[in-house]
């Protein structure tokens, strides 16, 4: 049942309206439970008659209006009078040879009780509601600034999306071409680009400017690019924590220049061999700037080269060879 106290029901993973053939059409209305079980109209209408009611105001709500039609409003209800005869027959409250002409009179009373509710409208030969004619209006008005609002809203995250992959660096006459997957250190030494600032340094970094200062930083810095959804979320949380002792560009440009000189550290010797496969999440996340490389290996960990080497010694000592 599409009910509320004091609001609109809408299901779970369900929206309040859709489009079909480019008209809204309603999923939900208000209906105010209290005040529906005080009403008059309630206590004066049998069961039979609330049930009519509501089924044909949902349709209401649904059209704007009702047809013209006994049989076809019979129909929008899911009543017949066939079922109510079985249901009049199972409960004794008709013989079986009467039982249908009871039942399509009974129908046909309860019917037109509830189309007393509704008023008839002789130019389009139509039932409207007055509470209808009163809400929906409103209710179509709300639902489309939504959509309205919500179109605005995914042509801005469209068009930020494509402004932060086409920054460009110096110029912007001149875009950049795209990066390398693997930068070579010579491109890693040049001076640091300028990069996109906020318009109030030393505050808390916006969600935009995070994901534009990581895409620089992604694509020109990092050596490897692996596993983008992790790097972004550790590139915003070290941001966030670097902001609280220097300014949102100040810790942009920290993170850029520590992994162009991590790579321009590394990347003659051998630990480059291993640390080259370094996911930038991980690099991130254990503020591996701080690394030093080690001769024979960074952190005890040697090159593919040193440990075949180390190997071969020593079987050959064992042998007794060396």
């Amino acid at each position: 049942m599409r009910c509320s106290v004091g609001g609109t029901f809408q299901p779970a993973n369900r929206p309040a309206f859709f489009y079909w053939k480019g008209f809204i059409v309603l999923q939900s209305y208000p209906w105010y439970i209290a005040d529906w079980r005080e009403s008059e109209t309630r206590r004066r209408l049998t069961l039979l008659e609330r049930s009519l009611y509501r089924e044909l105001l949902d349709y209401c709500y649904l059209e704007g209006s009702l047809p013209d039609n006994r049989k076809m409003l019979l129909e929008i209800a899911g009543c017949s009078a066939e079922a109510e005869a079985e249901h009049l027959v199972s409960t004794g409250e008709a013989l079986p040879e009467h039982s249908l002409r009871t039942a399509r009179a009974l129908l046909g009373h309860s019917l037109s009780t509830v189309l007393a509710l509704f008023e008839h409208c002789e130019s389009t030969h139509r039932y409207r509601h007055p509470k209808v004619e009163e809400v929906r209006p409103k209710l179509l008005s709300y639902h489309e600034q939504k959509r309205h609002a919500g179109t605005l809203s995914g042509q801005s995250r469209r068009e930020r999306a494509l402004n932060s992959r086409s920054v460009s660096f110096g110029t912007n006459s001149e875009p950049h071409p795209s990066p390398s997957p693997t930068p070579s250190i010579e491109e890693q030494n040049t001076p640091l680009p300028p990069l996109a600032t906020l318009a109030v340094e030393k505050t808390v970094p916006s969600k935009d400017w995070i994901q534009e200062q990581h895409a620089v930083w992604y694509d020109r810095a990092f050596w490897n690019h692996k596993n983008r959804a992790a790097s972004l979320k550790a590139f915003d949380k070290q941001i966030r924590t670097l902001v609280k002792t220097m300014s949102c560009q100040e810790a942009a440009e920290f993170l850029y220049n520590k992994a162009v000189d991590d790579r321009a550290r590394f990347e003659p010797t051998s630990d480059w061999e291993w640390r080259r496969n370094l996911h930038p999440a991980t690099w991130l996340n254990g503020a591996r700037w701080e690394d030093q490389p080690v001769s024979g290996g960074t952190n005890g960990k040697p090159s593919a080269a040193d440990r075949t080497h180390a190997l071969a010694k020593s079987r050959f000592e064992s042998f007794g060879h060396i």
